[in-house]
């Protein structure tokens, strides 16, 4: 708290709604919006596009085993 930090949580719907909701776009080939991809050690660079508001989609972290 001395660090004024703020925790706000997300709710999300059930799984059986999850699996309806991809099994639509599966069925559509409806596909999410991408802007960019960074290798995960780019963070720093994909949250500075990401708080340019520059970007148009999703800003992904390629994260590879």
């Amino acid at each position: 708290l001395m660090n004024q930090v703020r925790l706000q949580g997300l709710l999300v719907g059930d799984r059986a709604s999850f699996e309806e909701l991809n099994g639509v776009m599966e069925e559509h080939m409806i596909r999410p919006m991408v802007d960019r991809v960074y290798d995960w050690t780019d963070v720093g660079e994909a949250l500075t596009h990401l708080a340019s508001g520059e970007h148009f989609g999703k800003v992904c972290l390629r994260i590879e085993s």
